[in-house]
């Protein structure tokens, strides 16, 4: 994802500073790192994703910040952050749970987008490795526009 401005009427964004930008990158097969930056202060967040068999997954993620004070917050940053990792883990075996019945996948266009381009890359690089021929990124750069 380009790097681009956040709301300014989001409060909890204020406190980068002006400016406030976000990035988000994906580095398949496993990572996503997103920055925000803003005049006064700077986070990044990396999430690594490492498969340890063929249906257990670890997740882990660190966190980088510019503000000393909030380092007396990371007890309960910790918990926090360790709730909602648990909260995606209970959606994603509730989805494996699902997709052992095989069902046609309905993606929504703009929220689903992440998804389906995690499925068209899959289709290509096991395509491209079937065929003995070098990766095609079938991924064209856009502009998604939602909110969650």
């Amino acid at each position: 994802m380009k790097r681009h401005s956040l709301p300014s009427r989001n409060r909890l964004y204020r406190i980068f500073g002006k400016n406030v930008t976000t990035a988000i990158s994906y580095h398949l097969p496993g990572l996503r790192i997103e920055q925000i930056k803003g005049s006064r202060h700077f986070a990044a967040g990396l999430t690594a994703i490492t498969p340890l068999s063929e249906k257990k997954t670890e997740v882990h993620q660190c966190f980088y910040w510019s503000f000393q004070w909030l380092n007396l917050a990371r007890p309960l940053l910790h918990h926090l952050s360790t709730i909602f990792l648990g909260q995606d883990r209970d959606v994603v075996v509730r989805q494996q749970e699902g997709l052992t019945e095989e069902p046609s996948l309905m993606l929504i266009d703009d929220a689903d987008t992440q998804a389906k381009w995690y499925h068209r890359l899959k289709q290509e690089w096991l395509q491209s490795q079937e065929e003995q021929r070098a990766f095609t990124n079938p991924i064209k750069s856009q502009t998604l526009r939602w909110r969650s």
